[in-house]
């Protein structure tokens, strides 16, 4: 997968002014050179404000009509899950764990409500990401793509996904309390146990059905992928 950028080329010109001067008469001197006055240094203009932070209502606003919620069939099993839009033309991105064995993949989009069949184009396991094929789509909003390099510990950050494979978007709040960790994640279709690296952690109820949704900053651009949750044995045992 090739991503075409478009770049500008400026082709800076820079002009001379020629000085004609006449000859001089006899007897008088040539004038002496001038030197032309320094030109004053540009004034350094503070840098613009940043934009204020969206209301939860307007984040959703902004990112609900670019996700997908999935359904992947596994046999006489199924597995709930996200993704979001990264091209018009219906790629979309989600965990690999969510479509890890699918023989079967559905996709309903949250912007126009019509229902995908999906196919996986590529995937990596080491970092629990696929690229899926939405056939027949076209036209689709895409999300916006953030970075997650400057982010820091403390940040408000916004989970959004298909919570409990409920089938409806449900944000959920919060902050990073923790970059560049790594955990141990198992796969509730098969047991397998994979460790990823260099996640950033948050304090947010991210639920089963999430896996794959995009977390977004607080102007809603996606800065990461939804990939692990706490268990609801985790969650039980955390009750107070």
């Amino acid at each position: 997968m090739q991503a075409v950028g478009r770049y500008a080329f400026v082709l800076a010109l820079t002009f001379a002014a020629s000085a004609l001067a006449a000859p001089l008469g006899p007897g008088v001197l040539d004038a002496p050179e001038q030197t032309p006055p320094a030109a004053a240094p540009p004034v350094a203009l503070p840098p613009p404000p940043p934009p204020a932070p969206l209301t939860l209502e307007q984040l959703s606003a902004q990112i609900d009509p670019t996700i997908v919620t999935l359904s992947a069939e596994f046999g006489l099993y199924g597995v709930a899950g996200t993704g979001f839009v990264v091209d018009p033309d219906g790629l979309v991105l989600t965990n690999f764990h969510v479509v890890e064995e699918a023989t079967d993949i559905t996709a309903v989009h949250q912007g126009n409500g019509l229902i995908y069949d999906a196919s996986v184009l590529g995937y990596d396991r080491t970092r629990d990401l696929a690229v899926l094929q939405l056939a027949t789509a076209s036209n689709l909003q895409v999300a916006a793509i953030g970075t997650s390099a400057n982010v820091a510990v403390g940040d408000p950050v916004t989970a959004v996904g298909n919570a409990d494979g409920a089938g409806a978007l449900v944000p959920a709040p919060g902050k990073i309390v923790a970059l560049d960790r790594s955990v141990l994640a198992q796969s509730s279709v098969n047991g397998s146990r994979n460790e990823l690296t260099g996640m950033i952690q948050i304090d947010a109820d991210v639920r089963s059905g999430d896996s794959g949704g995009p977390l977004v900053d607080a102007w809603g651009s996606v800065i990461g992928v939804d990939a692990a949750g706490l268990s609801e044995e985790a969650r039980q045992t955390q009750a107070p």
